[in-house]
């Protein structure tokens, strides 16, 4: 029985890493960032997620811990997809470029959820100014 269930979280994990690794891939065709590796995305609960990252972020990377992304693993899916999305176009930008332009990721968030066609999702996204959600 434990061997079931320790196979059973590995590929929950497996799932969740390729879910991971989709988003980053999407997000770099919107970015046109190609040239840079995915991060290694952990989740964590918020007690610990307000010790990795500043404040109340629901995701961040560290210039300490570049090739990690912290992210709130209570999200709703959709939400932690945005989120992800957002955080993963500031990597992209911070990798490449060094610097990151806010703007920049809002849109890259904006079409994403185009491309979804997500009138829940479009509607919570304009409920507030993109900063909220990266």
């Amino acid at each position: 029985m434990g061997k079931i269930l320790l196979l059973l979280m590995f590929v929950a994990g497996l799932v969740s890493s390729n879910d991971h690794l989709n988003l980053f891939e999407n997000t770099q065709k919107l970015s046109n960032i190609s040239s840079v590796d995915a991060p290694k995305v952990e989740e964590l609960d918020q007690r610990k997620l307000r010790i990795m990252c500043e404040g109340k972020m629901a995701a961040c990377f560290r210039a300490d811990q570049p090739s990690t992304i912290f992210i709130d693993k209570t999200l709703p899916k959709e939400i932690k997809s945005l989120t992800l999305v957002g955080i993963y176009a500031d990597y992209l930008q911070f990798s490449k470029y060094n610097s990151i332009k806010d703007l920049r990721s809002c849109d890259i968030q904006k079409e994403f959820i185009q491309d979804l066609d997500n009138l829940k999702l479009a509607a919570y996204f304009e409920k507030g100014s993109c900063s909220k959600f990266i």
